[in-house]
């Protein structure tokens, strides 16, 4: 099964995705080989846990590892999907789905958590977001300032009976919420010039990306982007080295240049006094300088070896 779907044997053209409305593409391929692979794996040892087998026929399958992804914005690339934003919108595209994907980099949430918010669970007094039901269950996200403003900023719509929507992002026709967001933002991403290794996911990773950098903890950061699992926001530990470098970035700078000045005072380049330029190479040895004699003990920073 795992080798069939690698190869892409079970593609099909998009078929109905079993929402009111909606098409999947099933294309196949290593990543979602693996990942099918191992939920089955981990449904066939609940049975035998449970007694309805007596064995695993997954036990021995070498399951295809998930290739992780740590592609997030830089600062520049922040700017061109602000710029590409209101381009699209400029040519027409939805508010619903350009605000909602301003809301995903803002809060560094889910797709579906955005697209399912409802006004009932945006706390903008106690700035936060209740989600009663996500990926990992019910969890709470911290609002920043900006996005409790953007949310502030945003109208409340109204539906065909003339009633508030209770959808933050509700569809533009029938019921339920917006959806549709994933083929507005590849033509947003086109229009920043993103690859498509740019998804609406990195946005998430760019929102704790920038978090880890500017200082927070990858415990803090786990807990405001709602992972259940701590190894899950492990996969930023290199950019939470970040506030470190800047901290002894001013200390290897003065080291190097304190070194720096040394060498060019021994080689000749700079006075041992002024620091200023010679014109002339020092040739003596350096036990033999008066800089070199005049402090220390014997034999190391004191006289020249072999004297009294």
């Amino acid at each position: 099964m795992q080798r069939r779907i690698a190869r892409g044997e079970t593609a099909q053209d998009p078929v109905n995705s079993g929402r009111s409305r909606g098409r999947v593409a099933i294309s196949g391929g290593e990543g979602i080989a693996g990942r099918v692979t191992a939920y089955f794996a981990a449904v066939l040892t609940w049975g035998v846990r449970e007694g309805l087998l007596a064995q695993s026929p997954s036990e021995k399958v070498h399951v295809i590892p998930a290739k992780r992804r740590d592609r997030h914005l830089s600062w520049e690339e922040v700017e061109k999907l602000g710029e590409a934003l209101a381009a699209a919108e400029a040519e027409g595209m939805s508010q619903r789905f350009t605000q909602a994907i301003r809301l995903i980099a803002l809060t560094g949430c889910r797709k579906t958590e955005v697209l399912a918010l409802k006004w009932r669970d945006v706390d903008l007094q106690g700035q936060r977001l209740r989600l009663p039901d996500s990926k990992t269950g019910a969890k709470v996200i911290p609002l920043t300032t900006a996005a409790r403003a953007f949310l502030e900023a945003l109208p409340r719509e109204i539906d065909k009976e003339n009633r508030p929507s209770p959808w933050v992002f509700p569809a533009a026709h029938g019921e339920g919420h917006a959806v549709g967001i994933t083929k507005a933002f590849d033509r947003v991403r086109k229009l920043a010039g993103f690859g498509d290794d740019v998804t609406l996911h990195v946005l998430r990773h760019s929102f704790a990306t920038l978090a880890i950098a500017a200082g927070g903890s990858l415990y803090l950061v786990g807990k405001a982007l709602g992972h259940s699992n701590a190894a899950t926001t492990e996969r930023y530990a290199h950019v939470a080295l970040d506030p470190v470098h800047a901290v002894v970035e001013p200390a290897g700078l003065k080291v190097s240049a304190a070194l720096a000045a040394g060498a060019a005072t021994w080689s000749g380049q700079a006075d041992p006094v002024s620091g200023q330029p010679r014109k002339q190479r020092r040739s003596e040895p350096l036990e033999d300088r008066p800089a070199f004699r005049k402090r220390g003990t014997r034999g190391t920073w004191g006289t020249p070896p072999g004297t009294s």
